[in-house]
């Protein structure tokens, strides 16, 4: 967790007492699907948005007719990385305002497919974490000083996931597939040191997200999420999304508070993601948006 991020359910008034409702200042940013043309590189028109927690006041930040592959809040609130490809496999990084108000460029990769993308702003705002070819790299909040962080040798991995920070930025935490083509949950320090493997998923999982506290990791397993203390032990299922009836879960985001967690799961059958609000015991809220995915809460 490296932004405040926050998730509302409610299911009655006993409950409503231990969980706050949603406050004006709470706003989270999302992945738009638009589904009328005109349609762009990947069948799909996407857009960065804002919003309100219960859905409304949204806010265009920025359009793209390529994919979008990450998104990360600077640790201001105003600023927001996104991560671009193309189907040519071109990629380029954005630091785009969160009013809307414009962007620059900040990175492109050298050649196409490179296996680039994903972002993670660290809570310092001094640096970004992302990937290439399946190794975490860093580079300065300008784009400068493109460093390569956690290797992937071919002998013991054949990708790592994009991290998350800690709260504190003294630890990273990632999915990686072995050479043998199982997962796991990896945490290692800032510097890339001390790689360590907190869980053996052996099917895909993805997406780890630390709490703020840093004693628990939300992650996407077998099609639904997952939480976990942060040493691996204790792993429990907070979604129910059995084949074929709904489409996988991903992207968790804690809440600063670290009681909620905003996801992206199956819409309406149609293949479109939604986004979605449950308490840290699985318990569900309300659907926030619909076609939307990638949701982060504001700093």
């Amino acid at each position: 967790m490296t932004r405040a991020r926050t998730i509302l359910i409610a299911l009655g008034a006993a409950y409503l007492v231990a969980v706050a409702p949603a406050t004006a200042a709470e706003r989270i940013a999302f992945v738009r699907v638009q589904r009328e043309p005109p349609l762009g590189a990947y069948g799909q028109h996407w857009g960065v948005r804002t919003a309100k927690l219960d859905g409304t006041g949204q806010r265009r930040v920025f359009g793209s007719s390529m994919g979008v592959t990450g998104l990360s809040w600077a640790p201001s609130g105003n600023e927001i990385a996104v991560a671009l490809a193309t189907r040519f496999g071109d990629a380029y990084f954005r630091v785009v305002h969160a009013d809307g108000s414009g962007f620059s460029n900040l990175h492109s990769c050298p050649t196409p497919d490179s296996g680039c993308g994903g972002v993670a702003w660290a809570p310092d705002g001094s640096k970004l974490a992302f990937l290439i070819h399946g190794a975490i790299y860093t580079m300065d909040s300008n784009g400068m000083n493109v460093t390569e962080l956690i290797q992937c040798d071919p002998a013991d991995c054949t990708a790592n996931g994009v991290p998350d920070w800690s709260f504190d930025g003294s630890k990273l935490v990632f999915s990686r597939e072995d050479e043998q083509g199982d997962f796991g949950i990896y945490t290692a320090d800032a510097n890339g040191s001390n790689i360590n493997q907190v869980k053996d998923c052996v099917v895909r999982c993805a997406i780890p997200d630390l709490s703020t506290d840093m004693s628990r990791v939300a992650f996407a397993w077998k099609r639904n999420i997952w939480i976990m203390n942060a040493d691996g032990t204790s792993a429990d299922k907070l979604t129910h999304c059995p084949r074929p009836r709904c489409r996988a879960a991903g992207h968790p985001d804690w809440s600063i508070s670290g009681n909620r967690i905003l996801y992206d799961a199956g819409g309406k059958g149609d293949g479109f993601p939604m986004i979605r609000l449950m308490t840290d015991e699985g318990d569900q809220l309300r659907t926030v948006i619909e076609d939307g995915s990638h949701p982060l809460w504001q700093p």
